[in-house]
């Protein structure tokens, strides 16, 4: 740490310096009005402390922090090995640890059981789904040109496989016959909400009583190229299969012309 002012007074619970001080490369703005409405400034000093213990305990926050992650994922490869052989109601925690090689008392240290494991690993999915939807600017008054002259869709589609690609063996579990139905549904059910309106305003006015059954068309057709993807080892990449996708979806919307 660079300190360019001077330096106040020793106390006994740290470093007192004068404000402003210079930290690294710039100067540290400090506010002067503590929560209880005293004004540090009038006394020209606030107290910094420099605790010498700061940096170690930083590094064990850190190396927690890792091993925690690396005990997670070794638990959810571990599900999602599982999950291509049974249903998640016949997989125990004595299962699960032993093929991600933990004991039982460090699951127990993260998750309830193994619903508990489940759930945390699908509201991960669903979180990073839901920013991808987000981003998913479509205006509501879309036609059908200006959807097939945007890289919006690609976009989006992009993401998706990208997202796909980073969880595929729990993926493709899911997706999987011996999958969570009600965790799919909640994905159709998201998406339905924000695209539904978008691809009922690109149809021509008297073709959007056909809607439902395009929408359904599409999203069951998009669930087939995803499990089709992961199930014969991903070979295209993620951009590869947003324009084998969006040919379909854009050739759907293009018989409704």
């Amino acid at each position: 740490m660079n300190i360019s002012q001077g330096v106040g007074n020793v106390t006994p619970t740290g470093l007192r310096l004068p404000i402003p001080y210079d930290v690294g490369d710039g100067v540290l703005d400090i506010p002067t009005t503590r929560t209880d409405g005293i004004n540090l400034a009038n006394n020209h000093c606030f107290a910094f402390i420099i605790n010498p213990h700061n940096k170690r305990r930083n590094r064990i926050m850190n190396t927690t922090d890792r091993r925690v992650k690396r005990t997670k994922k070794l638990l959810a490869d571990a599900l999602a090995a599982l999950m291509k052989q049974k249903p998640l109601k016949s997989i125990t925690v004595r299962e699960l640890t032993e093929l991600a090689d933990l004991n039982r008392g460090t699951f127990y240290l993260h998750f309830k059981d193994v619903y508990d494991l489940a759930e945390q690993i699908e509201n991960g999915i669903f979180d990073r789904f839901n920013e991808i939807i987000a981003d998913f600017d479509s205006s509501k008054n879309e036609t059908l040109e200006v959807m097939e002259s945007s890289q919006t869709l690609r976009f989006f589609l992009t993401r998706l496989f990208e997202l796909l690609a980073d969880s595929a063996d729990m993926a493709q579990s899911l997706i999987g016959v011996n999958g969570d139905p009600a965790f799919i549904e909640k994905l159709k059910s998201r998406l339905e909400q924000r695209s539904y309106s978008t691809l009922y305003n690109a149809l021509p006015k008297d073709r959007r009583g056909d809607c439902a059954y395009l929408f359904s068309f599409i999203e069951y057709g998009s669930i087939g190229i995803c499990e089709t993807w992961l199930n014969s080892g991903m070979c295209e990449t993620p951009g590869a299969m947003a324009e084998i996708t969006e040919k379909f979806i854009l050739g759907a919307l293009g018989a409704f012309e």
